[in-house]
């Protein structure tokens, strides 16, 4: 079963998705398991980040408007002339 899964050169690689699915609580769990620095670490940052939202408000409004105005463009044309033009 496992060379039919693996065997990517005659027929590409073969999954079953409800047995990929029905693992994968079983293999979050074994990694948290083996990390408890991280669940402790998600613990204490729940904490902070409802402090943080608590502490920040921002309101603003911004206003905008388009600035127009004329500008010179120097360049160099394909012939090694320097030229120039409005923008």
């Amino acid at each position: 079963m496992l060379k039919r899964k693996m065997n990517r050169e005659r027929d590409g690689f073969h999954y079953d998705l409800r047995d990929l699915l029905s693992s994968l609580q079983g293999q979050a769990s074994a990694c948290f398991e083996s990390i408890p620095e991280m669940s402790d670490a998600q613990q204490k940052m729940s904490h902070v980040n409802n402090s943080l939202d608590a502490a920040w408000q921002d309101t603003h409004l911004d206003y905008y408007s388009t600035e127009w105005y004329w500008d010179t463009e120097y360049y160099t044309d394909s012939e090694g002339n320097s030229q120039s033009r409005s923008v």
